[in-house]
């Protein structure tokens, strides 16, 4: 244990409740009994081992995460923010991509 404040608990019951071929939206919860001020998400194609891209900002439990490469396995994942400061993030979940749909001719 350590003295002092701490960090938000990173978010838990992270969920992908639908992937399009671009893309896929998360719901999760915040885990914490204090407020959060806000989420991030971090997110990269699975199987990669660059940098994750993130989100910041996000003030509600629903995100919607566009601009993804179809039929590619993304690895998702999500922190909380406070006064204090930035939680670890929680542990990260993977979704496939759709395959991209429509016309096949202009």
């Amino acid at each position: 244990g350590s003295s002092g404040s701490s960090g938000p608990k990173p978010p838990i019951d992270l969920v992908v409740t639908e992937t399009t071929a671009t893309s896929v939206t998360l719901t999760w919860d915040s885990g914490n009994s204090e407020p959060v001020t806000y989420y991030g998400i971090q997110y990269r194609a699975a199987g990669t081992e660059g940098p994750f891209q993130e989100v910041d900002g996000v003030a509600t439990t629903r995100y919607s995460i566009g601009g993804l490469s179809p039929f590619s396995e993304y690895a998702f994942r999500v922190l909380a923010v406070n006064s204090i400061g930035r939680g670890p993030p929680s542990e990260a979940v993977r979704a496939r991509t759709g395959e991209q749909s429509g016309p096949s001719s202009g």
